[in-house]
């Protein structure tokens, strides 16, 4: 009878190991499938934020080149520059360049469930910001390049471009004096203000993203 029992307590021992094996080895695999999603969703954050970043200050060098024009129309110097640094500043005034992030990787976390894969907190909670945080900053961009297409749908009804004579010059010159022209610049300068203001708040939270995806990567 004992010996009975030892054997069926070794036959339950046999299977309780083996069951206890199978799903532990099952949870180490699922874990690790896991662990190299992460870190592919990692990489390919870093990645995208990166291209974001250059693609930001592509942008935000247009947004200065456009305030400089700006200034130089809110400015008295306009009332005493030659005609060719009117007209060249002309075509800088009504640049249109806004800033498109691809969110692709960090919608997809986002919005299928996925972000419980990434284990870093602070990752996850401006990952979550993010969005939102752009929408924020690319408000003021809209508001920028409505009255800039509104300004250039101005100046292609009433500016002669390429002027020919002096007399199509005095024209230009006339129009770049003009109220409607004057107070198209002036809304542009308002919410330019707000762009250049918030961008490099919002460039030095996209770097301080870049560099969390890196030390996360690097402890991998």
């Amino acid at each position: 009878m004992k010996k009975l029992f030892t054997q069926y307590a070794l036959e339950f021992l046999v299977v309780f190991l083996g069951i206890s094996l199978s799903f532990g080895l099952n949870n180490w695999n699922e874990q690790n499938k896991r662990d190299q999603l992460e870190s592919q969703y990692l990489k390919s954050l870093h990645d995208d934020f990166k291209t974001n970043l250059e693609a930001f200050d592509e942008a935000f060098d247009m947004h200065l080149a456009q305030d400089q024009a700006v200034a130089f129309f809110l400015s008295e110097e306009r009332f005493h520059a030659p005609y060719q640094v009117m007209d060249s500043v002309a075509r800088v005034v009504t640049i249109n360049w806004s800033y498109n992030p691809n969110m692709g990787v960090a919608n997809s976390l986002i919005y299928s469930g996925s972000l419980e894969l990434i284990k870093n907190n602070e990752i996850k909670t401006l990952l979550s910001r993010l969005p939102d945080i752009i929408v924020d900053y690319t408000e003021e961009e809209a508001r920028t390049e409505k009255v800039s297409v509104q300004l250039d749908e101005f100046m292609i009804v009433n500016y002669i471009f390429n002027a020919k004579n002096k007399a199509e010059e005095r024209h230009n010159m006339q129009m770049m004096h003009a109220n409607e022209f004057y107070n198209h610049v002036v809304i542009i300068d308002s919410w330019l203000k707000e762009i250049l203001s918030e961008g490099p708040m919002f460039r030095a939270k996209l770097v301080d993203f870049i560099a969390l995806l890196e030390q996360e990567l690097a402890a991998k």
